[in-house]
């Protein structure tokens, strides 16, 4: 189902059950953009079952407050961006290098191979379990 999220971007849930992120052609992303896709995020998904698939193709540029707030503010899984340049790619590079995000990040040049990504991730993280002092099963 895909959720019109104003002019920006759509956020749409894949037969996968990963969260997909399109930003609509020549987006700058502003702090305040970075906010709304997380709180639609958040409010439709919770953070321990959140793989995030976004398509950088599209956008211009990302602001420095935009990526702080990406990194800080977004609780998902594994990141997952799909670009079509050498440039996407450095700068999820310099993303990861700079900002130091809690969760992992992958760069693909198709949607498929970060699909793929998400997905093995996801299975691999619900298939092991480890106990905690009390006993208790917990995913990691």
């Amino acid at each position: 189902m895909t959720e019109p999220e104003g002019r920006k971007f759509t956020l749409q849930e894949t037969v996968e059950g990963l969260i997909s992120v399109r930003w609509t052609p020549g987006a700058r992303i502003e702090e305040a953009d970075a906010w709304q896709m997380i709180a639609r995020v958040q409010r439709r998904f919770e953070p321990e079952e959140t793989y995030l698939l976004i398509n950088l193709s599209a956008v211009v540029s990302a602001s420095r407050s935009a990526m702080t707030v990406f990194s800080s503010g977004l609780h998902v899984q594994m990141f997952a961006a799909v670009g079509s340049s050498p440039v996407e790619q450095m700068l999820v590079g310099f993303y990861q290098r700079v900002y130091q995000p809690a969760y992992p990040i992958g760069y693909f040049s198709t949607i498929s191979g970060a699909r793929d990504w998400l997905v093995g991730g996801r299975d691999l993280r619900r298939s092991t379990t480890f106990m905690t002092p009390a006993g208790v099963p917990m995913l990691v």
